[in-house]
């Protein structure tokens, strides 16, 4: 059994400033919860098609359907990333377009202090808002809202409302944790051991 926690940055590629996240998994976390705990610390809503690209490997999935079609219980994060360093990434909604790089900072995180197995340590700036049309057309919505002179204000303020760039609060983000990822609904000890035994 492999219970080493993997300390991980995701940065939402093409974002400037930089929209990032660090958070801690576990080393044998599936595919599958990887992709909720992304979710989760980004921001996202899990409502759309997802990939993950790690190498020469390929693995997409639905929200609804990724573990019935993929069986994504036999895809642990640690059969594909354990060298520090390594770097792979996460693309959400094919239209939109949201490619995300990951990094590998740690393979053997330790810190007393925190006592859950999944954890957001820090991030900065908000997640952009779903359907928004990719990072591109995401700053462009954030220079027309900074702008009310601007021709496509009232048009885009009637679509996305206000936006905030910059807001991140990390103890929100680990109440929605707690909230929503499987170990919650299905028991903390009962989801370890199904994602980790060997």
């Amino acid at each position: 059994m492999d219970v080493r926690l993997f300390q991980l940055k995701i940065q939402l590629k093409g974002s400037k400033p930089p929209i990032w996240r660090r958070f801690i998994v576990p080393s044998c976390i599936t595919l599958q919860d990887l992709h909720l705990v992304i979710q989760n610390v980004m921001g996202w809503y899990n409502c759309h098609l997802y990939e993950f690209n790690i190498g020469m490997y390929s693995v997409e999935g639905d929200p609804d359907t990724f573990e019935k079609e993929l069986k994504s219980k036999s895809y642990p994060l640690n059969e594909f990333v354990n060298e520090e360093g390594s770097k792979f990434f996460y693309v959400y909604d094919f239209g939109d377009d949201w490619e995300h790089v990951l990094l590998l900072e740690d393979c053997n995180y330790i810190n007393p202090k925190i006592k859950s197995d999944v954890f957001c340590l820090k991030g900065r700036r908000a997640c952009p808002p779903e359907d928004s049309g990719g990072i591109h057309h995401y700053s462009h919505i954030c220079n027309v809202l900074n702008n009310p002179n601007s021709t496509e204000y009232e048009e885009y303020e009637y679509l996305y409302g206000y936006v905030d760039e910059i807001e991140f609060d990390v103890e929100t983000v680990n109440e929605r944790l707690k909230s929503w990822i499987p170990w919650y609904k299905e028991g903390y000890i009962k989801w370890k051991r199904r994602m980790c035994t060997s």
